[in-house]
């Protein structure tokens, strides 16, 4: 059976052959998108050397004589002379011959002329041009998500235009006759526990749900689910078994459709299906609650990336405040939270259970030998917890 590490980088590698068309649009249309090209610094920044604070630009020693002023948004016309200062202020460009910036609070006059209270070393309070950025240097990678603080990058840096990928468009279908959507479940019934969460948890991720369909245990119920309309990806719950009444592989089958990989060495979550149907990426979910959440985390996150022609998200290494016990010979994803000791288990764990992720910031990674406290440990992050 695949290891989980093979299921997440083969998820990533399926993503990557299904990357979303890249786009340029203005800088101001592009928040939440990914980069499709990195940004390059068009300007250095500073673009010439600036005050970084209110004062006096200075040239050669004190006492100086004040020649003006420099005006802000203005580049200096005439170099300044030793022994004269103009009035500056914080960002204001300095010009040819500038040596320092003498701030007002460590100045005084007298006799028409300006001294300094302190020692002022040359290259005080002074900005350099590039010093934040050189022309043509990589403010963001691809495969970076734009933030407010890549916008204010790339702005300082001159970029007017970003190249980015749309969000991909997804369908989710959940599969089981048992399933129902409100009020209290009669025997054996369930409340759909995935409605809400998955499209969240895609929305996380920079994923546009389009539509969510409910389908029956049943073969043509499932196929004109897969085929219904045109999307960048499917995401399913339920049916993912071998049993008589686990119809995904089959309707995959029947829609002409490949299976990329059936069954995952990792519990909960072993049934987790990689497909393909007209093109169109499927990730199959079981349909057990943490079995179904957890692996979309951990095998789902990857083919997100993927799409979004992102690097495969690496786990985050934690310490263990406790023994975390593994599964016999499969990868066990262990619901944990931190504390000031370290991690530690919550809830009650086990495929079905929801409730625990009620409490859960993490997914923790346990190999079957299990790891004891103290040790790193290495843990995906739940989506609601940043």
């Amino acid at each position: 059976m695949t290891t989980l590490q093979q299921a997440r980088t083969h998820a990533h590698d399926l993503g990557n052959s299904h990357r979303t068309p890249a786009q340029r649009l203005p800088i101001a249309a592009t928040m939440g998108a990914t980069l499709a090209a990195p940004v390059i610094a068009r300007t250095a920044v500073p673009a010439s050397a600036v005050s970084a604070m209110d004062g006096w630009v200075t040239a050669g020693p004190g006492p100086w004589r004040i020649d003006g002023q420099v005006r802000m948004g203005e580049a200096p016309r005439t170099p300044l002379m030793s022994g004269t200062a103009r009035a500056v202020t914080t960002g204001g460009a300095l010009p040819a011959g500038a040596a320092a910036v003498l701030r007002f609070e460590r100045s005084r006059m007298a006799d028409g002329q300006l001294f300094a209270t302190v020692t002022l070393e040359p290259g005080t309070d002074v900005r350099p041009a590039g010093e934040e950025l050189a022309l043509g240097e990589v403010i963001a990678a691809a495969g970076t998500t734009v933030t407010p603080g890549v916008v204010a990058a790339a702005a300082v840096g001159g970029v007017d235009d970003l190249d980015v990928r749309r969000p991909p468009r997804a369908r989710v279908i959940i599969i089981g006759d048992e399933i129902i959507q409100h009020g209290i479940p009669a025997p054996g019934q369930v409340r759909d526990a995935f409605e809400i969460p998955v499209p969240a948890m895609l929305a996380a991720r920079g994923i546009s749900v389009v539509e969510v369909l409910h389908a029956g245990d049943d073969l043509n119920s499932v196929r004109e689910a897969l085929m219904r309309s045109d999307t960048d990806l499917i995401v399913t719950t339920g049916g993912t078994g071998r049993g008589d009444a686990d119809y995904l592989a089959p309707a995959i089958a029947a829609c002409g459709g490949t299976l990329e990989m059936r069954g995952v060495d990792v519990r909960p979550g072993h049934p987790t299906v990689l497909a393909e149907v007209a093109d169109v990426p499927v990730l199959g979910l079981p349909g057990n609650p943490f079995a179904a959440l957890g692996t979309l985390v951990a095998i789902g996150y990857p083919l997100i990336a993927g799409l979004l022609g992102a690097p495969l998200p690496l786990p985050q290494c934690r310490i263990a405040a406790q023994d975390l016990e593994g599964s016999r010979s499969a990868t066990r994803l262990l619901a944990v939270k931190d504390t000031d000791r370290g991690l530690i288990t919550v809830g009650r764990q086990g495929a079905a259970m929801a409730c625990v992720l009620a409490e859960a910031e993490a997914l923790a990674l346990i190999e079957p030998a299990g790891v004891p406290a103290g040790q790193q440990v290495k843990v995906l992050p739940l989506p609601w917890t940043g």
